[in-house]
C-alpha cells in the first residue's frame, strides 16, 4: 500500500492535503538530518551510533502501535493475467504516467551507486563519517532546493521535456 493510503485512515479528507505536505516536509528534512547525525555519532563510536539506531526504532515501533487498525477491505476479484496486460495497457496509454514510471524505474536502477558512497567518501575524498554524513544528505538538500525554486516558480508547459 502506498503511504497515501496511510494518511487516509489517518486524517479527515479535508486536512488530507495537509498530511501528504507535512510527510513530504518531515521526509526530506530526514532525508538530511539523518545522514549527518548518523556520521556524528559514528565519529563518536560505533556502538553509539548502532544504540542510537536501536532506540529510535523502537520508539518508532512503539508509536506505530499507537495507530488505530482501519477495518480490512477484502478485494471483489482476483488477479488475472487479463488484468495484469490491462494495467500495462493503461500506463502505454497514459504517456504522462508512462513517463512518471519510467522516471522512477530509471532513479531505481541508479540507486544503487549510493552503495558505493561510503567507499569514494573514505578512498577518494579522504571524508570521515561526518563527510559521508554530508555526502548522504546531499539528495535531500537537492531535494529542498529544488522545491523552493518550483515554489516561486512553477512548471506550467512541457513539464515532461523539463523532468527528463
Amino acid at each position: 500500500r502506498r503511504s497515501s493510503d496511510l494518511f487516509a485512515n489517518l486524517v479527515p479528507p479535508e486536512d488530507f492535503a495537509n498530511a501528504i505536505a507535512w510527510n513530504s516536509s518531515a521526509w526530506q528534512t530526514a532525508t538530511i538530518v539523518g545522514p549527518v547525525a548518523g556520521g556524528l555519532l559514528y565519529g563518536l563510536s560505533a556502538e553509539t551510533a548502532y544504540i542510537t539506531a536501536a532506540v529510535l526504532m523502537l520508539v518508532a515501533a512503539l508509536l506505530v502501535f499507537t495507530i488505530p487498525k482501519p477495518a480490512q477491505q477484502t478485494a471483489t476479484d482476483k488477479p488475472t493475467m487479463e488484468t495484469l496486460f490491462a494495467g500495462f495497457r493503461y500506463i502505454w496509454s497514459e504517456k504522462i504516467v508512462l513517463g512518471a514510471i519510467s522516471l522512477d524505474l530509471f532513479a531505481v536502477f541508479l540507486s544503487g551507486a549510493s552503495a558505493l558512497l561510503p567507499v569514494y567518501a573514505r578512498d577518494i575524498l579522504e571524508l570521515g563519517p561526518w563527510g559521508l554524513g554530508l555526502l548522504r544528505s546531499a539528495p535531500g538538500i537537492g531535494a529542498i532546493a529544488v522545491a523552493v525554486w518550483l515554489a516561486g516558480h512553477p512548471i506550467r508547459d512541457h513539464a515532461g521535456k523539463i523532468m527528463l
